[in-house]
């Protein structure tokens, strides 16, 4: 029998199973391979970044341009109320007394001499030339050439507010800034109500030192402008498209429950001349007005504006490229008093519907007396477009009117469906 704890069976035991043994060896090339490998993993980083970066650098300028966020590129404008006219924070300065005792002399006038220049200077930075150009590349005429303002921008345009005048046949149309160059400028949108019109300019094609000139205008609150307040007409006053003039507001400002304009008008002291268009603005250098060939009544030797606060939705809509909705009446306020005396119904009187427009298609007649539109007291006729304007082409809205019949008048409802005004 065979001992199992022989010392030698021992030996050939590990001998036999020698081929089991491990040995760790040492590489000292793994540090190098890994490094190796990092570094060209780095060079395709870095490969990659650099084009990534080229391609972002060309590609950007087109980026911005088609995928700009809508946002963005929508224009947005405050909108005043008459209850804003006593609680602004822009009150012109004036003396806690009536005046007494203020005595002009030389230096004070030096002094408001300079700050009108400085001021004309500031609101300069805004104005813009149009020029509107035919076939045969000729100006067609100084009715084709208005002074417009930039009421607002995007990151890729200029928006101008011209006097829709300068519309009509196949025009083109060029706009400068003061002592700069001509740019193409591109129709947007117009209103035949207020008879204004939005162009549009390319940012991208303005030259560095227009870039550095121009100036959005500050769209102020014409509701806080009162009779005697200080105002800059500028634009094409005298047969020049950057002329200046300075004055007051010569007229109460407020309501009036007589007027037949669709906007309520600022008028001065300052001296009009013929076909004027530009921009009227208050003492911090502020739009409140905008002048236009119609805005002054005909004949009338000085300046009126349309109120820009009764004009910012409009504005804002034709700058975004919307139609703005008309009623297509014409009329007079009738208070409580003038009523009474003459046998009517408090309200706003239509004296005219247009043919074919809303008012007409929604059964609106001569002689209706608008009681409210959508619920809101109409207290003129600028009160009643204020209404209008801040619906959509297409929106429908309930006028209650009252139209006498043999027995007097009567309260009738009508619903009365949008439309543009393209006259």
């Amino acid at each position: 029998m065979t001992d199992q704890h022989n010392p030698d069976n021992s030996n050939n035991t590990e001998e036999d199973y020698s081929f089991i043994d491990e040995h760790i060896k040492s590489d000292a090339n793994t540090w190098k391979k890994y490094v190796n490998k990092g570094l060209v993993l780095a060079l395709y980083g870095l490969i990659i970044g650099f084009f990534a970066c080229l391609m972002f650098y060309i590609l950007s300028p087109w980026a911005q341009e088609e995928f700009a966020a809508k946002d963005k590129n929508q224009v947005q404008l405050s909108t005043d109320s008459s209850t804003d006219r006593d609680e602004g924070t822009n009150e012109e300065p004036s003396a806690e007394s009536d005046g007494e005792g203020f005595t002009f002399t030389e230096e004070n006038m030096e002094q408001m001499n300079s700050m009108v220049i400085s001021l004309s200077k500031k609101c300069q930075k805004s104005m813009v030339e149009m020029v509107a150009i035919g076939a045969d590349a000729n100006v067609l005429s100084s009715s084709a050439i208005v002074s417009g303002v930039v009421v607002a921008e995007t990151p890729s345009d200029l928006y101008v507010l011209v006097p829709g005048s300068i519309l009509g046949g196949d025009y083109r149309y060029r706009a400068r800034f003061v002592g700069g160059e001509f740019y193409d400028a591109e129709f947007v949108m117009d209103d035949s109500t207020s008879g204004l019109a939005v162009f549009q300019i390319k940012r991208k094609s303005l030259t560095d030192s227009d870039k550095s000139y121009y100036k959005t205008a500050t769209l102020g609150n014409s509701y806080a402008a009162s009779q005697g307040s200080f105002v800059l007409a500028m634009g094409r006053l005298y047969g020049s498209s950057f002329s200046l003039g300075q004055g007051i507001i010569a007229t109460p400002t407020g309501d009036s429950s007589l007027s037949t304009d669709n906007y309520r008008k600022l008028v001065t002291d300052i001296p009009a001349g013929s076909e004027i268009s530009g921009a009227l603005f208050n003492f911090y250098g502020e739009v409140i007005g905008v002048i236009t060939p119609t805005s002054s009544a005909e004949g009338a030797n000085f300046i009126s504006a349309l109120a820009i606060s009764d004009l910012k939705t409009a504005i804002e809509k034709m700058s975004n490229g919307r139609e703005v909705p008309s009623l297509g009446i014409t009329g007079t306020y009738i208070n409580k008093s003038l009523a009474e005396e003459m046998g009517l119904v408090e309200g706003m009187f239509v004296s005219n519907v247009t043919i074919d427009s809303p008012a007409m298609l929604g059964g609106l007649q001569n002689g209706d007396i608008i009681s409210s539109v959508d619920g809101q007291t109409v207290l003129a006729q600028h009160s009643l477009q204020n209404i209008i304007v801040q619906h959509d082409v297409g929106n429908t809205i309930d006028i209650e009117v009252y139209r006498a019949g043999k027995s007097g008048y009567k309260l009738t409802k009508l619903t009365v469906t949008l439309m543009a005004d393209r006259k």
